[in-house]
């Protein structure tokens, strides 16, 4: 496993340029896609419906992850690399799981098929207390790309 450290706050020697929020479960660490693992949140143009009114849920979830990680220095440990050839990995603060915090606040689902539920008591928690995407209607993102890719 190889260790990647970000820092995101105001070093002279660290561009801020060099971590993109790509979306509400990817980082853009200088040029190398981080999928974080275990979680699947909205896709970033997906929609979600809450008071019979589309809302960008998609667009929601990347800007709770840029609150997790803002002025956090964060840690991301490499798993391995998916089909896609992107990095997954888990990334955490010095105290929290990003993947664990995105699901805790409804902003991304336990993608049970790779985290064999590591979050799911976060899911539960978060779907009980109508958080984040749980306070809406929505597709699973999962599915939501399938039919987007169909």
């Amino acid at each position: 496993m190889s260790i990647v450290t970000i820092y995101l706050m105001q070093l002279e020697h660290i561009k801020s340029e060099e971590i993109t929020v790509v979306d509400g479960d990817t980082l853009r660490i200088n040029k190398e896609r981080i999928r974080l693992w275990g979680i699947d949140a909205p896709e970033l143009h997906q929609m979600c419906l809450q008071l019979d009114r589309d809302w960008p849920c998609g667009k929601e979830a990347r800007e709770a992850l840029v609150k997790i990680i803002r002025d956090n220095q964060v840690q991301c440990t490499t798993l391995h690399k998916d089909r896609y050839g992107r990095t997954v990995a888990r990334c955490e603060t010095a105290t929290l799981d990003l993947g664990s915090e995105m699901v805790r606040h409804g902003w991304a689902l336990d993608y049970d098929r790779y985290s064999h539920g590591k979050y799911a008591s976060e899911q539960s928690e978060a779907k009980r207390k109508k958080r984040g995407i749980w306070s809406s209607q929505f597709e699973y993102p999962w599915e939501w790309r399938r039919k987007k890719h169909h």
